[in-house]
């Protein structure tokens, strides 16, 4: 079970990482300068598909615009602890 939850929280933070990445500064792009993330677009977009999946987490973006940062907080009951009323 533990296994299956963390599968899942990484898979939630890749694909929130993923709608994070699609909002880009568009005057970067449209002028061919260097690309960089939107940063209140990809923060909102990363947090709206945590809250789909109904899951909590934290979204950063590097210093530089570059970068997306997504960590997902799970938890899961334990199958074992719940045999003995834990």
């Amino acid at each position: 079970v533990k296994i299956r939850a963390a599968q899942r929280a990484d898979a939630v933070a890749a694909e929130a990482a993923r709608a994070a990445g699609q909002a880009v500064a568009l005057p970067g792009v449209v002028g061919h300068q260097d690309v960089a993330v939107d940063r209140q677009g990809a923060v909102g977009a990363a947090n709206a598909y945590l809250a789909a999946a109904g899951e909590t987490g934290n979204v950063a973006i590097g210093p530089d615009g570059t970068s997306i940062e997504v960590t997902v907080t799970t938890s899961s009951p334990t199958a074992f602890l719940a045999l003995i009323g834990i």
